[in-house]
């Protein structure tokens, strides 16, 4: 009859039915059209903002800085001390990448290659054998751990673990290091005798003699056995000689 027809086109009058037929209707895939194929339209989910820590919010972490989040940085960043720290940490190595980058324009500018420049005060570029000796017998007379990086100019390893390098060696002012390039033609005796074929290389030296021998890399193992090894074969300080008793005392 025509009055149940118009009852079951009408739409329901209920909220609670239309928002259950609106949210079954948005979730139906589009039919193709007749006499024709279509694909259908998937549903893609919308993925959420990806947060990120930024450098106001490191700031605020620090101590005796005040900073105020924006809006925008509000609930983005985790208070948590770990989060804070890993924050913190994440800044200083983008600050030390973005100083290397720096630095490494500069060099070329000026037609200087990597490994040349600015350095610690401990740490050596050798440009002959008798050089080398020489720092051996100094690191003995002075009871200092030598360190002698093995390193070429194409070694692209060697590179990126250069300034990593120079950073522990401004970290250990008491240990001497000396760099030797095996492209340098006055250097390749050198190699040979110590039967050096791949590179980087390290070798420790104490008191002339060599008690470990290294490959060293960015990798965090190889860095953490690299700074062990340090400790372990730095001479420790000469302790001062107790002074005698008055014969009263004995």
């Amino acid at each position: 009859p025509h009055h149940i027809t118009s009852i079951l086109l009408q739409p329901a009058q209920c909220p609670a039915t239309q928002s259950t037929m609106l949210a079954s209707t948005s979730s139906l895939t589009r039919l193709p059209p007749r006499g024709g194929l279509l694909a259908p339209t998937p549903v893609i989910p919308q993925c959420p903002p990806i947060l990120r820590a930024t450098s106001s919010s490191v700031a605020a972490s620090e101590p005796g800085v005040s900073h105020q989040p924006s809006g925008q940085e509000q609930g983005h960043c985790s208070p948590h001390p770990d989060a804070v720290k890993r924050r913190i940490a994440a800044e200083q190595r983008n600050r030390q990448r973005e100083q290397d980058r720096q630095t490494e324009a500069d060099k070329h500018k000026q037609g200087m290659h990597w490994w040349e420049g600015a350095m610690p005060a401990n740490m050596t570029n050798c440009t002959s054998t008798a050089q080398y000796k020489a720092l051996v017998a100094r690191a003995a007379r002075e009871n200092k751990l030598l360190v002698a990086d093995f390193f070429t100019g194409e070694c692209y390893v060697c590179k990126t673990l250069y300034p990593k390098i120079k950073s522990i060696a401004e970290q250990q002012p008491d240990i001497l290091f000396a760099k030797l390039n095996g492209s340098d033609p006055a250097l390749v005796d050198l190699f040979n005798n110590f039967g050096v074929t791949k590179v980087p290389l390290m070798h420790l030296v104490v008191n002339t003699q060599l008690v470990n021998e290294m490959s060293v890399s960015l990798s965090t193992e190889k860095l953490g056995a690299f700074r062990a090894a340090l400790q372990q074969y730095k001479p420790k300080p000469a302790s001062a000689p107790t002074a005698a008793l008055p014969a009263t005392a004995l």
